[in-house]
């Protein structure tokens, strides 16, 4: 197995009261780390399923198995369509008004995405708690939800955070290979380390590391010299990239306004997933674009 190495570059003059004023929090829950997704456990009908913790701008979804077994009601919105990594697209389909319990907590989900699955699963995406500070011990296998006045995540946030108001997907800049400096998808859904596009890789003179390749899948792999992220510089980050003539979504423009009222037309150009971020303590507020990273 692959090691990523990080060692510090700087860290503000603080140790960690985000995690401490947080872990002491009574809106905690365990998570597992489940084939390199995030885990929690979910109550339907009176059952219990595996929820998968996700950052995407669908609130929540289901296996279409699962929805099947449930027997929820499925409707199509003509308007709307899915588009995979691999820029395949499918209709959206959706069940209405699906109730479910988390944490403890009863609740609903006005429109619960069906995605096509032989598996038993449903994902809930983090932007469900918007207005609350978020915090994930990926180590501890534990996150927390507060109030945004227990903490001041403004005067603590060490990591350039872009929520993304086109797309609500949450994306940080970062540094590949000491001077390409881009911003990916912050994608706990995602088992990987990096995932990023053809101009990236193209950029960066990356080749293929593959012995044995799967001609099914789409991606190739290769190994990342240095990653920044926030104040901590990695190493021997594992990477993916399209193969040749294959159409992949990972690029997205996001139109943002600066302090001068400019429109600033961001891209971000892939994704940062489980294997980076599996090593560290991370703190955001969805909503106004602060976080903070920590590595124990």
């Amino acid at each position: 197995m692959q090691c990523i190495r990080f060692w510090l570059l700087w860290l503000p003059g603080f140790f960690l009261p985000p995690a401490v004023s947080l872990a002491a929090s009574s809106n905690c829950q365990t998570f597992s780390l489940e084939n390199g997704t995030m885990q929690l456990s979910v109550q339907i009908k009176g059952g219990e399923y595996p929820a998968v913790l996700t950052t995407s701008n669908v609130g929540a979804s289901i296996s279409d198995r699962l929805a099947r077994e449930l027997r929820l009601t499925q409707r199509v919105d003509p308007d709307l369509r899915v588009v995979s990594d691999t820029g395949e697209e499918q209709e959206y389909l959706y069940s209405p008004d699906v109730p479910f319990t988390l944490f403890g907590i009863e609740t609903s989900a006005d429109r619960m995405a069906i995605t096509e699955s032989d598996s038993r699963f449903i994902t809930l995406s983090l932007r469900l708690f918007d207005g609350l500070i978020i915090q994930i011990n990926f180590p501890d296998s534990r996150i927390c939800f507060v109030d945004r006045s227990a903490l001041d995540l403004r005067r603590e946030q060490n990591i350039e955070l872009d929520s993304g108001a086109r797309f609500g997907i949450p994306a940080i800049q970062v540094s590949l290979n000491d001077d390409f400096d881009t911003w990916l998808e912050l994608s706990p859904g995602f088992g990987g380390g990096v995932r990023v596009d053809s101009f990236v890789a193209d950029s960066l003179n990356l080749e293929s590391e593959d012995d044995n390749q799967n001609p099914l899948y789409p991606f190739e792999s290769a190994t990342l010299d240095s990653l920044t992220f926030g104040p901590y510089q990695l190493g021997a980050i594992p990477v993916e990239f399209p193969k040749q003539n294959v159409r992949s979504n990972l690029t997205r423009r996001q139109e943002t306004l600066t302090n001068t009222n400019v429109q600033d037309d961001r891209q971000t150009r892939g994704r940062i997933g489980i294997e980076v971020l599996k090593h560290f303590i991370v703190t955001l507020d969805l909503e106004l674009e602060r976080m903070h990273v920590f590595a124990p």
